[in-house]
């Protein structure tokens, strides 16, 4: 292990410290949670690792995220919750920002949205970076700096919508282009990496707001149904969060995972049992809303660093 990388897991460890205080102090509850599953909410582009038990004749899934579990704590008794957890993916190549193995930060607080949420994003964010030593950020001017940009996380951050996005760099109405034969997931993703991602702010972070509705089964609709109440937060071409006011229609996220579930048999992709006490869970999120934060890339920003194995103790 690097003498630099030793530095960086050390500051992580800050890191997660800080988060943990950050959520106690706002009377967060914290829950830890497993990571074997017998069954998983199934989401586009969202696929697991599987495993076996020589106890257990059924097969295991290693938990993609928190969110199932904190739903199901949080249906049979509403609060403020979150949870720190390791969570596996089996679709993205290994990368500068990504591994199959990575640690996931998410919270769910009741009578909120989306917004608010937004701002317990910034909020902590900022939290963490003032409270850490031997870090490239300035607290007179409020500059973090990351992969030699400066940025400025005076608040509040701004924000602005997929649509306007669209509009901006490739000329496209969303509204016509998601109701269009034209339109897939792929093709939505390929125009955002291509025309838009490299155009993202490299001076403040960013929030990217009002996601297709049709890439968003868990967030709730907004009054214009192609769209919904989903975010992202983005520092340059960085991904760092993802939350929404969450959809509580068993109806609309039965149907989005059914429809998964069609579209993996038919292709022949690993298809797990769907976690129906999932979908009864969210049905009661009544004006829940909630995040995840990906910790390994919130380590790599805070610590100046360009590949995510160099703020882990080991990686594959």
């Amino acid at each position: 292990m690097k003498p630099q990388n030793l530095k960086n897991i050390i500051l992580r460890q800050q890191i997660i410290s800080a988060i943990r205080h950050f959520f106690v102090q706002k009377k967060f509850q914290e829950i830890d949670l497993p990571v074997l599953k017998y069954s998983l909410p199934l989401e586009q582009n969202i696929y697991s690792l599987e495993t076996s038990c020589k106890q257990i004749q059924d097969k295991l899934y290693l938990s993609t995220s928190p969110e199932s579990g904190l739903k199901k704590i949080i249906s049979q008794r509403p609060g403020n919750y979150f949870s720190i957890s390791p969570s596996f993916r089996n679709l993205e190549a290994k990368g500068p920002t990504h591994q199959p193995e990575f640690l996931m930060l998410e919270w769910y607080q009741t009578n909120s949205n989306y917004l608010r949420t937004m701002k317990i994003a910034q909020k902590l964010i900022i939290n963490i970076a003032q409270g850490l030593d031997n870090i490239k950020y300035n607290r007179t001017n409020n500059i973090l700096i990351y992969q030699n940009f400066n940025f400025d996380l005076s608040l509040p951050w701004p924000k602005i919508s997929i649509k306007q996005l669209f509009l901006d760099h490739t000329n496209i109405d969303l509204d016509l282009f998601l109701t269009s034969s034209k339109f897939s997931e792929n093709n939505f993703n390929q125009i955002f990496l291509n025309d838009i991602e490299p155009h993202l702010s490299t001076s403040r972070p960013t929030f990217i707001t009002d996601y297709p509705a049709s890439l968003s089964p868990l967030a709730k609709k907004k009054s214009n149904p192609l769209y919904s109440k989903r975010f992202e937060l983005y520092f340059g071409p960085l991904e760092i969060a993802n939350g929404n006011t969450e959809n509580n229609s068993m109806d609309e996220i039965t149907s989005a995972s059914l429809l998964e579930e069609k579209y993996r048999r038919l292709h022949q992709l690993p298809t797990p049992p769907i976690d129906y006490d999932f979908i009864k869970a969210s049905s009661k999120m009544s004006h829940v809303a909630g995040c995840g934060l990906g910790i390994d890339r919130l380590t790599m920003l805070l610590t100046d660093s360009a590949h995510i194995n160099s703020v882990r103790p080991f990686s594959l």
